[in-house]
């Protein structure tokens, strides 16, 4: 325990007296994401017993993959930092949510990695984060996202102002996105709609260079319910 203590001191350190290099924020045409920062460092060893102790030192065990050559790293986060990220930016938006992970190595050197966060294990009891697995997202990688479904202009819909209610049918949609131009969601306008009227896959207005993945076109991403006067 006291070398488990010993060891994460050394390294955190390193992190407050590195100097990162912050990477540049996401290039989203749709809607810019804001840029979230995370610090990890290298844990030696995997294992239930070791993620124990780690918990224990208010750290996170995490796990970075699809490194160049296929390589991953175990490292671990700070148990707070990376709780507030997943309630900050929650459930719905999470796994297309684009972080830069800075990894300090023993000897101080901070590496900066673009990451998707793609599974993320909470504990009943308290929420806080027990453990967590990073993408690694470069620019050039194409990905695979959830990309959330945005309702504006419901205070203008006629729909609405007739006692009707936006019905969400889909709440995401599947997309293939460049690691740089992954949107924060895409806005679906029912400021027009009428009680009946819909919108469909083919109005959504997607950035340039991301397509969607959907195969089920003929059902609406949104529809206006209520009664017909």
């Amino acid at each position: 325990m006291r070398r488990l203590s010993s060891g994460i001191t050394n390294q955190l350190r390193s992190i407050a007296t590195s100097v990162v290099c912050q990477a540049e924020p996401a290039a989203v045409v749709a809607q810019q994401q804001e840029a979230h920062q995370l610090s990890a460092i290298p844990r030696r060893n995997s294992g239930t017993k070791y993620s124990e102790l780690l918990r224990k030192e208010s750290r996170t065990p995490a796990t970075l993959f699809s490194l160049p050559n296929n390589d991953s790293r175990l490292l671990s986060v700070d148990s707070k930092q990376i709780t507030k990220l997943v309630e900050r930016v929650g459930p719905a938006t999470l796994a297309s949510t684009l972080c830069h992970l800075t990894v300090v190595s023993e000897d101080g050197q901070p590496e900066v990695f673009p990451v998707l966060t793609r599974t993320v294990h909470r504990n009943a009891k308290t929420d806080m984060v027990e453990n967590v697995a990073f993408m690694h997202c470069p620019p050039e990688r194409k990905v695979e996202v959830p990309v959330p479904i945005k309702i504006v202009g419901e205070d203008t819909s006629p729909a609405m102002k007739r006692g009707g209610y936006v019905n969400r049918v889909r709440k995401h949609i599947r997309c293939l996105c460049p690691g740089d131009n992954i949107p924060a969601y895409v806005e679906v306008n029912v400021g027009g709609l009428e009680v009946g009227e819909k919108v469909g896959l083919e109005a959504l207005a997607l950035p340039q260079g991301v397509v969607h993945l959907e195969t089920v076109l003929v059902q609406p991403v949104v529809k206006m319910a209520g009664r017909k006067t």
